[in-house]
Formats: C-alpha cells, structure tokens, sequence
C-alpha cells in the first residue's frame, strides 16, 4: 500500500481477470524515473469478506511490488486506517475487506495478490480434474 502513488499498480499481470491492451502510457515513479504503463484492468483479490474486484489496476512490468493506491481507494469511497501497526480497509458499506499488518516501514499487499492467484489456480485445476472426469465417462 502506498501513500504516494496516484494508482494502483501491479508487475504480476496474471492476476489480471481483465485487461485492456491499448493503454501504454507512462508513469513517474518515487525517484522521479518515468517507466512504462503497458496495460490497465481488473484484478481479482481474495479479501477478509471474499473476492473483491479491484479495478483501474495499471500493468507495470518494471516495479518489483504491488502497489494499492490509499488516494485511488479513498476517491472510490474507502476508508484507511492506519493504527496498531496495520491498515485497516473497509468498503464504502463501512465493512472491513483488508487488515494488512506493517512490516518493516511498509504494508505489504502483495501476499493477498499471491494468495488469490493460488485459489484461482486452484479452482481451475478442480474445475479442469471435474470436466476430464466427465469426459472420461
């Protein structure tokens, strides 16, 4: 989760559930480098209240970490809260959907990303073991 950044942004772009491929733009990063937007779309995330979408995620290839904007959430009509050493995130219906812990100086989110991309991969695979059992009768 980051402050400062004016977008949420992702160099995973399986976790995409969709994507637009005509954007390609730029963004400037912390250091004041511009680096290259390749897409935008929406990312399916596993929360405290099940899968949430998360949309106008842009699709960044040369960041090494998720980023989940607090200014784009807020616009949307979160609310962050930062105390305790997490962040707490609630919908716009005021129920909780993310507790993120601090670690170090930072609330890392990537491992919600990581743990929705298993269950999606998950399902696939049960869903693919099922339609093969089928097929096989």
């Amino acid at each position: 989760m980051d402050s400062g950044c004016t977008n949420h942004m992702t160099h995973d772009q399986e976790l995409f559930r969709e994507l637009d491929k005509s954007l390609v733009s730029q963004v400037r990063i912390g250091n004041g480098d511009l680096i290259t937007i390749k897409r935008k779309g929406t990312v399916a995330i596993e929360s405290c209240a099940g899968t949430k979408l998360i949309y106008d995620v842009l699709y960044v290839p040369e960041i090494h970490q998720n980023l989940l904007s607090v200014g784009q959430l807020i616009e949307k009509g979160f609310k962050v809260i930062f105390e305790n050493k997490h962040s707490l995130i609630k919908d716009v219906n005021d129920k909780k959907i993310f507790n993120i812990k601090m670690r170090g100086q930072s609330f890392s989110f990537d491992h919600y990303a990581t743990n929705a991309l298993n269950n999606a991969n998950s399902t696939m695979k049960k869903a693919s073991s099922v339609y093969s059992k089928e097929m096989d009768q």
